[in-house]
């Protein structure tokens, strides 16, 4: 019970920061607390490193995205949230995995995000 009340304020928390830093122009600057993120999925000093990396990655990939012609802005954030998702399975384990993946869905909505991740 601890747990799903520590992950659900976790998940607000999330939420309302995302949703207070949001602007049009600023959507796609996105930077990931690994500290808090080691936390909740409680990782090991390897895969801290290993996602500090790939949030770094994950960051870059989506700066570059937002200086994209509008055409390809969708396939560019497409390309970053995907490769980002394939970087933390091959590194998270099954049950990390869920729980990151959940994270990024909202994550991705409250940003905004989503509406680039439907498009085609």
């Amino acid at each position: 019970m601890k747990k799903i009340v520590l992950s659900a304020a976790l998940l607000f928390c999330v939420a309302a920061a995302s949703a207070a830093n949001r602007s049009a122009d600023n959507n796609l600057e996105l930077k990931l607390n690994i500290d808090k993120l080691s936390v909740y999925l409680s990782l090991d000093a390897q895969q801290a490193e290993l996602a500090e990396s790939y949030a770094t990655e994950f960051s870059d990939q989506l700066h570059y995205a937002k200086y994209a012609k509008s055409a390809r802005r969708a396939k560019k954030v497409q390309r970053a949230v995907y490769t980002n998702l394939g970087q933390m399975r091959y590194t998270l384990t099954k049950e990390q995995y869920g729980k990151y993946l959940r994270l990024m869905n909202v994550t991705l909505r409250n940003r905004g995000l989503d509406q680039y991740m439907a498009a085609n």
